[in-house]
């Protein structure tokens, strides 16, 4: 299948909020404020993958601190002395699994890994995703009442999870 990738930008929040809306149906959405301070916060680690001028998919990461994931919708999203790149969310319309898409924009994620020189990686799986993340080299890491307490904005099946850098 035929599709560019390039960088997100602010003016691709409102397609972001409809992917958000079919590819998350179990978590409430987040604001188009959030996404915007993300894309603000790294603007050089958001990638969408666009087909005929219309986002298929995308992929937020900001940088970041392990053990410390960010609330579903969180505004604020200045970190100092970041020690990872996190992945805050990847969205794939299902009309485009199976195309590359995600492994494209994962491959994106993981070049921007290492060119930013950070170990380790982290995220939040959601919907049964667990087995996709383990797939890719994360694990779930142990848990605390801080971590636990973030996860709970995420619905029940939610794991925090890291990757470390070969």
């Amino acid at each position: 299948m035929d599709f560019q990738t390039r960088l997100l930008e602010e003016s691709d929040v409102s397609q972001i909020l409809t992917l958000q809306n079919l590819c998350f149906p179990e978590v409430e959405p987040e604001s188009d404020i959030s996404f915007i301070n993300k894309i603000k916060q790294s603007p050089s680690t958001c990638w969408g993958v666009f087909k005929d001028g219309t986002l298929k998919a995308y992929l937020i990461a900001i940088p970041w601190r392990t053990g410390r994931p960010l609330s579903l919708d969180q505004i604020d999203v200045l970190c100092v002395n970041p020690n990872c790149l996190y992945l805050h969310d990847l969205a794939v319309l299902p009309e485009m699994r199976g195309t590359g898409a995600a492994q494209t924009l994962l491959k994106y994620f993981f070049k921007a890994l290492l060119k930013k020189k950070f170990s380790r990686a982290a995220l939040v799986a959601i919907q049964g995703s667990k087995p996709y993340w383990e797939r890719q080299g994360f694990s779930v890491q142990a848990s605390s009442n801080a971590i636990n307490e973030k996860l709970a904005s995420y619905g029940s099946e939610a794991f925090y999870m890291e990757y470390h850098c070969k």
